[in-house]
């Protein structure tokens, strides 16, 4: 075979692979909810429940509307008939073993979809949790962020995929890497809304206790790294224990 019917043969070859590609049917892809359902959705979060978790809720049902184009009712149980997604001591209250499971720690959190009609009576449920409330608005973010492809870029710049034909079966849960987590980025510390959503928790972006609450320096940014004396007050402890304090020239200060 000379290189010129060799060169025809895998041109033939190829078309005939491309087609056969083609032709095969698509693999089946299993959905916890298909697009029909994505009109059913119902938020589950007690009257009660702290304004973190309310937050989370509204979150929830305005990112679904960003993505898909509908916006779930709400209340504080179930609706039989549809997709009821569980914010935060909700799942705690309805799903007590599923929470124990997967939480072990205050800022740890979890997604997780139970098939149609498993616990609730509704088509399907949506478990959103964390150990704290800060937890649970993780939990929310992560699942538009992991799941859906949304980002949050910049103030006003967030971007919510186009809706997909369904979304699959999900167990996952998180703990975060590091416990305390900040940045000095001004769009941050300018909105802590936007700080929340990427999940810091620090002094210096301050998200307040409405977005999850923050880890703070002792005097806030005015202790920054000089907070010796708020832990040891030589009002308290110099007579005792001079040898806490600064020597200077061989003596010891109680103000240095």
């Amino acid at each position: 075979m000379n290189r010129f019917a060799f060169r025809n043969f895998l041109l033939r070859l190829t078309f005939t692979l491309a087609v056969v590609i083609a032709a095969r049917p698509a693999a089946a892809t299993s959905f916890w909810i298909s697009a029909d359902q994505f009109e059913r959705l119902h938020v589950v979060v007690g009257a009660d429940d702290s304004e973190p978790e309310q937050i989370a809720a509204r979150r929830f049902a305005e990112h679904w509307r960003l993505t898909t184009g509908f916006t779930p009712t709400q209340s504080n149980e179930a609706m039989v008939g549809s997709v009821n997604v569980w914010i935060g001591d909700a799942v705690r209250r309805a799903f007590p073993a599923e929470f124990g499971r997967r939480v072990s720690s205050t800022e740890g959190c979890f997604i997780l979809t139970l098939a149609s009609k498993d616990r609730s009576g509704g088509q399907g449920d949506l478990l959103i949790a964390g150990g704290d409330p800060r937890g649970t608005l993780r939990a929310e973010w992560a699942f538009f962020e992991r799941f859906l492809g949304a980002r949050a870029y910049a103030p006003g710049v967030l971007k919510f995929p186009a809706p997909r034909k369904g979304i699959p079966s999900i167990d996952w849960r998180d703990e975060p890497d590091f416990e305390y987590r900040d940045t000095n980025y001004r769009a941050f510390l300018n909105n802590p809304w936007l700080a929340s959503l990427n999940d810091l928790n620090g002094q210096w972006s301050a998200v307040p206790e409405r977005f999850g609450g923050h880890i703070a320096f002792v005097r806030g940014l005015a202790g920054h790294g000089h907070t010796f004396h708020d832990f040891v007050n030589p009002e308290e402890y110099f007579g005792a224990h001079p040898e806490y304090f600064a020597e200077i020239e061989g003596e010891r200060v109680k103000e240095a």
